[in-house]
Parts: C-alpha cells; structure tokens; sequence
C-alpha cells in the first residue's frame, strides 16, 4: 500500500514564502555587495589619478634637478636626478603601462592593474614617446664628464620637452577619470538590476504572505533602492517578525558603515584632486582643514605646522573666527592640546575638555564653547612637520574611528606641504646663488638681458657694473675659506643695502659680483657705485675673532649705442675693472674714460 502526504496550502504558502524570503535575501546581499565593489574600485581609482597626477609633478622636479646638475655639479645632485628619473618616473610609468607594483610617498606598495581601456593605452604610449626623447637627453647630463655644450643642449632639451609631456599626462589623467566614471556607472546600473528584481520579487509576496511580513518587506525594498540610488543618510525603520527585524538592523548597519565610507572616500578623492592643482602651501591646507570638518561633521578644524625656528604657527583653520586665530604662536608640550600632540608624536583623543589633566586646555576651548577634541601628528618622510585638529561642541563626538580619518587626511596633506616646499627650494636653489642668496650667474644674465633689451628698444638709460675683492686671496689663505665665505656674504650683504628693489645684483663667479642699475645714467650709477665702495671700505668685518677691512675695485659701464647689449656692456665693464686694479685698486673706473 502507497501512503501519499498532501500538502496543505498554509504549508505550500509557507514554503514559498521562505523560498521568496530566501531569493529576495540573496538579491540584497548582492546589491550590498555591489555597494562595496563600487567603493573599493573608486578607491582604486583615486589612487590612480593620484599616482598619474605625482606624475606631473616628478617631470616638474627632474628639470629642476637637471638644472641643478648644470650650477652644481656635484654628485648629491646627480644621485638625486637619477633616483626621480628612474626609481620614481620611469618605474611609474612601466607599472601603469604593463602593471606592476608601485611604491608609494607613504612607504605602502600599490598593485597597478593594467588598464583595459584603448584609449589609456594609446595615451601612454605617446607619454612613453615623449619620455623617451627626455630620458636620453637625461643620459647626456648624467654622464660622468660630459662636454659643457653637450651639457648645456640636453638641459635645454629637457626645459623645451618637459611642458609637451606634462600636457600628456593631464590629458591621461582626464582619461582615467572618464573610464573610473564609467565603470562605476555600468556597476551602478548592475546593482539598480539587482534591486529591480528584489522589488518584482515583492510584488511577488503580496500575493503570498500577509500584511505582518509584506509590510516590513516593502520597506526593507524601499530602503535597498535608496541605497542603490545613492541615498545613505536614510536610516531603515522597520517593525515586522523576529528575522525581518534583524535583517532590517543588518541592513542598515551597512547602509551607516558604507556612508562613512563613502563620505570619507569623497572627500579624500576631492582633497587629492585639490592637492594636484595646488602650488602653494596655503592652498593645500585650507584644503585639508575644510574636508576635515567634512568628513568628522566637526564644528571646527586647523592645522598648526612647525616653521623653521620651530615655533608652532596655527596656519589655516575651519568653523569660527577662523580670520582671528591664523597666524597665532600656539605653546608646545604639555602647555597645549597641538604641542602635546607634537611632543608625544601620536594622536590625541578628548572626549570631555572639562575632565582634562594632561595638558593645558587651549583658551579656544572655553571661548567657542567646544567639548571634545582630536588631534593627530603630521608625518613626511618619517619627520613630525605639525599637526591636524579637529574639534566639536558635543561631549564624546569623536571615537576611534575617528582617528584614521584624521591622520590619513593629516599625513597626505604633510606629503603635499613637504614636495611644495621642496620644489619651492629646488626652485629657488636654481635661481640664486648658495652662499650670497643673491642671483646666480646664469638667472642674473638672463634678467639683465631682458633689462637691457628694454631698456635699448625705448631708449631709456641704464648702467652696468662688475666688482670685486681686493686681495681676497689673502684672506683664505690667512684665515681659511670658511672666513671667506663669511667675508662674501658681508659684502653681498652690504651691497645689496645700497640698492633699490628695481636693480639686480648677482654672483658672477668667485669674489666677482654684478649689478645692473635701472633707469639710470652716468651720473648717477657713479654716485652708487662710489657709495657701495665706501660702505664696504669703512665696514669692519670680523673673522676669526679678528676685524678686518676689505676694499673693492669697481668697472661700470653704460647703454649707448656702441655698448647696446649685455655682452658688451660686461666686456667693457671688465676692462675697466681691469684698469681699476692695475692703478691701485679700491677705486671706481668707467669704461672709456
């Protein structure tokens, strides 16, 4: 005998409903993990904009190093173009082009997909070629002794193609940005298909279950298209059976986790794309204090960096009287939340200012009424450069959570103020002389020539002069070199005095200096000429211990029509320079007369 079991139909609604909860609880994990998918590639993303965009800057900074290269030819100068050319640059390139890993300003290793899209790699291709053309005038600057003219035509190669291959990458960087668009887009529309099912799959449970559980269904439905769409400041509120409600309490924990992180992200991309843009130290910062607010919903935020006396200077800052507090000397140790922060190297959480013992309370605390802090070192290249704070007037706004937000907003703006201020020194190595601080040869040469130019095409007048040091010789040998360092910073310094800001002074080599008077005839440049002389001549300078006189001779020249060009205005100031010495020096000689 065959026993059949029926099915009863509230068993059959039953088993369907939980094959329906079933489906419908896969569609929503997988449209949650969408959510992560689409977070984790625009992290990507960023970090590859980012990357491309330090290109740019690393093709910035070898022309600059090849330029130091040709003033200072020392080998520190050389090692430090070879390391951006190829540990930086070219290993870059390589890894964005065929994949690889890449190490990063921070010290951590980022894994390089090689991209897929046509147009990014046509685009790099023609970066490759205009890399090419630069790497081999490079190799030329680099050699072990290379000829002076060959030096100087690679350096002028570099200067010349180093704009073409900048416009490139931001045209590659423009590039990643569309394709980082797009594949987000065709995810995004991946994700509202999953949802769409979940909502078909609801319409389904109408007709299978009761209000009790298609209540809480629809709005477990309604939140997941939010989501979808972008909404994630909507909190779920759902009441329905057992498993409903923690599905629902599930949900919505994601939902907060990935607004943070999206929130945080969006800021970070925002602040990376401002870091790329900016070339001035205030810039960055502002930047950084603003999205910091953004990303902690704080109530006030600043940076305080160490300037060169290290003295902690509140630098920019976010939220109130924000004008009144910029430029403030803030104490260090224990005497200020900021100085602490420095002192101790690490970050400081306070979730109640008025239950504080270990340091001072900042006098802004009690004035902007604010109740909890947090503040984080910044870090470039291993060294504490200042610090990022971010404060609230709520007790316990911050947590630890808070705390890597902070320091990673902190450590990239460190890096982008460390690269502005090295290329600001590199820069300003490249135009001025090491030990005077005064133009170098080759910058001052090519202003005068522009001065001179200008002044010759609307005939004004205007006066050149070279001088220099009477028996400087002696002094080395009598008191050593590092006195006669001294002795040419003093004069370069004492010149400089009797000059106005309009006229240029430069280093010509050695103890010889030069200067070029605008708007100025014979006359006049005499009786500056005459006053320089006198000036350094009764000036005591002290060396070793001991005070000594130095004299100068002076050759001026001036603008005519014989004497048209800097060429020959230098000729004919050295001549008369020449003649100053040979007739007892400490004199003044014009040339012609």
């Amino acid at each position: 005998m065959i026993v059949r079991f029926h099915e009863t139909p509230m068993a059959s609604i039953y088993r369907l409903r939980i094959i329906a909860f079933s489906f419908l609880l896969l569609l929503f994990l997988a449209a949650i993990l969408l959510s992560f998918i689409i977070l984790d590639r625009q992290q990507y993303d960023a970090a590859l904009i980012n990357i491309v965009g330090r290109q740019r800057m690393l093709a910035q900074q070898m022309t600059l190093e090849a330029v130091l290269v040709q003033t200072f030819p020392q080998t520190e100068y050389r090692q430090a173009l070879s390391n951006t050319t190829y540990e930086s640059f070219e290993k870059t390139l390589i890894a964005l082009t065929e994949g690889g890993q890449i190490i990063l300003p921070t010290g951590e290793t980022f894994i390089v997909r090689s991209s897929s899209d046509a147009e990014i790699q046509k685009q790099l291709l023609v970066i490759h070629g205009g890399w090419e053309e630069i790497d081999q005038a490079i190799h030329v600057v680099l050699e072990e002794n290379p000829q002076r003219g060959d030096l100087n035509a690679g350096i002028e190669k570099i200067i010349g193609l180093t704009p073409r291959l900048i416009l490139e990458l931001d045209k590659a960087v423009q590039l990643y940005e569309t394709a980082s668009n797009r594949n987000t887009a065709r995810l995004q529309a991946i994700q509202i298909g999953f949802l769409a099912a979940a909502a078909l799959m609801l319409g389904a449970l109408i007709v299978i279950t009761n209000q009790r559980v298609l209540r809480p269904i629809q709005l477990l439905g309604d939140a997941a298209t939010r989501i979808g769409k972008g909404d994630l400041k909507t909190p779920l509120a759902v009441a329905g059976l057992e498993e409903i409600n923690l599905l629902a309490k599930n949900l919505d924990d994601m939902r907060e986790k990935l607004r943070t992180a999206m929130q945080t992200q969006t800021a970070l991309v925002t602040l990376s794309q401002c870091h790329l843009k900016v070339t001035e130290e205030e810039k960055a910062i502002e930047c950084a204090v603003r999205i910091a607010a953004q990303v902690l919903e704080a109530d006030y935020s600043a940076v305080a960096l160490l300037d060169p006396d290290d003295r902690l200077i509140l630098r920019a800052a976010w939220g109130q009287a924000t004008k009144r507090v910029i430029g403030m000397e803030l104490e260090q140790g224990d005497k200020s939340q900021t100085g602490y922060t420095i002192l101790r190297e690490e970050p400081v959480l306070v979730q109640d200012y008025s239950q504080l013992t270990e340091f001072s309370v900042p006098p802004l605390v009690s004035q902007y009424k604010l109740s909890s802090g947090l503040s984080v070192p910044m870090l470039s290249r291993g060294k504490v450069i200042g610090a990022m704070l971010a404060h609230s007037k709520t007790p316990r706004h911050f947590d630890q959570d808070a705390i890597p937000k902070l320091s990673l907003i902190a450590n990239q703006t460190a890096i982008t103020v460390d690269k502005i201020r090295l290329h600001d020194e590199t820069r300003q190595l490249a135009f001025t002389d090491e030990l005077t601080g005064l133009y170098n040869r080759r910058h001052f040469i090519k202003l005068a020539s522009m001065e001179v130019d200008r002044a010759f095409r609307y005939k004004h007048s205007l006066a050149f002069m070279i001088f220099d040091l009477d028996r400087f010789k002696q002094v080395n040998d009598t008191y050593g070199h590092p006195a006669g360092d001294q002795v040419l910073k003093t004069v370069a310094s004492l010149a400089h005095q009797e000059l106005r800001d309009i006229d240029l002074l430069g280093r010509y080599g050695g103890e010889e200096f030069v200067i070029l008077l605008v708007e100025t005839g014979r006359k006049d440049a005499r009786a500056i000429a005459e006053r320089i002389r006198k000036r350094i001549a009764r000036t005591p300078i002290t060396v070793a211990q001991d005070k000594i006189s130095i004299t100068i001779s002076l050759g001026v020249s001036t603008l005519s029509s014989r004497c048209n060009s800097l060429t020959s205005l230098i000729k004919a100031s050295d001549r008369a320079l020449y003649i100053a010495k040979e007739t007892g020096r400490n004199k003044t000689i014009f040339a012609g007369s």
